[in-house]
């Protein structure tokens, strides 16, 4: 009799299988299921906007850009047999990629005000799950030869595999720019602009490769970063890819504009005042889940998997 239990996040155990001559066997039942589950657990998508306010002699600009902004779920389940055995395999990827800029200006003389203030923002909450389960079981019989007797031995088996990934994204992401000049005195005069811009990228993952009665063993391996901040692709696919099996989480963010900075320097000769803020980044917290589990029980008499179906 031969069990074996594989747990897919902890080594790689290989199979090691006897044979038998076998006169008859049959596959006596089968059971196979799947599952794909998400659900949004926070506010999620995107928000651009802003207000431009004169009151005196000034003006005010605003200027809001936004490239990559998309927000994507991959999930799936496989649940059935390569013919004799159960194979059962998950995945759940949720990538967020967020390009976005924000610039404003102002300039006021005399006495008045003016405001020029900018946002661009992104919220997700994807949190879900991917499951999958089938399991194998049969009879036969072989012939024990002892001499010239021959006698017929019952034999029996039964495989079960199980897989599920995780891969739940749940944050926020911000840039806001704002800029307020206030003259009291009409020596007053001031102008101020401020540009800022960020790309964020991120992903939360988790990915089974196949979990087989019959496999050479189960390798956890790393998953490939996607990120590629220097061009408008986002390499979601290579997570995916090839034989990567295992679970994840990445963020990568670059400032965009002149030099990649933020620069603040405000001047003031008096008769009023000058405010200038900005801020960018952003985080993900509770709710973000990644991760990959496997499972395979084997029982076999008599090397019941390893003989053919007549």
């Amino acid at each position: 009799m031969k069990k074996s239990n594989l747990m897919l996040t902890t080594a790689t155990v290989a199979l090691l299988a006897g044979t038998a001559p076998v006169l008859a066997q049959q596959v006596t039942s089968e059971s196979y299921s799947g599952s794909v589950a998400g659900a949004l657990q926070s506010d999620t998508g995107f928000l651009t906007g802003g207000q431009v306010q004169v009151n005196g002699v000034g003006q005010g600009s605003l200027v809001l850009s936004r490239g990559q902004a998309n927000i994507d779920v991959q999930t799936g389940t496989f649940a059935g047999t390569d013919g004799v055995g159960p194979e059962s395999s998950s995945a759940f990827l949720t990538t967020l990629d967020f390009d976005r800029d924000v610039s404003t200006g102002a300039a006021l003389v005399g006495v008045g005000n003016v405001v020029a203030q900018g946002e661009s923002l992104a919220g997700s909450g994807v949190v879900g799950t991917s499951n999958s389960s089938s399991s194998v079981s049969g009879v036969g019989t072989y012939d024990v030869i002892d001499g010239e007797a021959v006698t017929p031995t019952d034999f029996a088996a039964s495989a079960t595999t199980t897989s599920s990934a995780t891969g739940g994204l749940v944050g926020s992401l911000s840039t806001s720019n704002t800029i307020q000049m206030l003259g009291t005195g009409a020596l007053f005069a001031g102008s101020q602009a401020l540009d800022i811009g960020e790309r964020t990228q991120a992903y939360s993952a988790g990915f089974t490769d196949f979990v087989a009665y019959d496999g050479d063993g189960v390798v956890v391996s790393v998953i490939s970063s996607p990120f590629e901040t220097t061009t408008d692709t986002f390499d979601t696919g290579s997570i995916l890819a090839g034989n990567d099996s295992g679970a994840g989480f990445g963020i990568d963010t670059a400032l965009s504009g002149d030099n990649s900075n933020i620069d603040l320097n405000v001047a003031n000769a008096g008769n009023g005042s000058i405010l200038v803020s900005g801020s960018t980044g952003g985080f993900f917290g509770q709710g973000t889940t990644f991760g990959a589990t496997g499972t395979l029980d084997i029982s076999d008499v008599g090397g019941f998997f390893d003989a053919p179906i007549p």
